[in-house]
């Protein structure tokens, strides 16, 4: 009966000794589980920090956006005001030459003009003298 008892001694220490492996086994592959869940929890809030970064980037690009697209519109007003004031300018500018050809002519008449009654005096008064 003692060897029954020895040998069922020994197996329950077996048995022991096994279960106890099992439990370091779990043991470890819970450490290293912990381990791979704290480095994804690292990488899950570097990557929520990363899209944060970009959600304020996006943010500031519509904002700039927005911003670009309402100075051009004010560019693209400015620009068709000044086209407007240089037609306005070029119609004056070619109105003016007009006038100044027009001007020359009547310059230019009134010139021949002066020859002639300066070339009719000199004749009287040489007739004259």
């Amino acid at each position: 009966r003692l060897h029954t008892l020895s040998s069922a001694f020994r197996m329950a220490q077996e048995e022991t000794r096994s279960k106890m492996q099992q439990v370091e086994n779990v043991g470890m592959s819970a450490e290293d589980f912990l381990s791979r869940l704290s480095a994804s929890k690292q990488h899950l809030q570097h990557l929520e920090e990363e899209k944060r970064t970009i959600a304020e980037s996006l943010t500031l690009t519509t904002a700039e956006k927005q911003d670009i697209s309402s100075r051009f519109e004010k560019l693209t007003m400015s620009l068709e005001d000044e086209q407007s004031k240089n037609s306005d300018l070029q119609n004056n500018v070619q109105k003016q030459c007009a006038k100044i050809r027009e001007l020359e002519e009547i310059n230019r008449m009134s010139c021949l003009e002066v020859r002639s009654v300066t070339a009719e005096k000199n004749k009287v008064e040489e007739e004259l003298a």
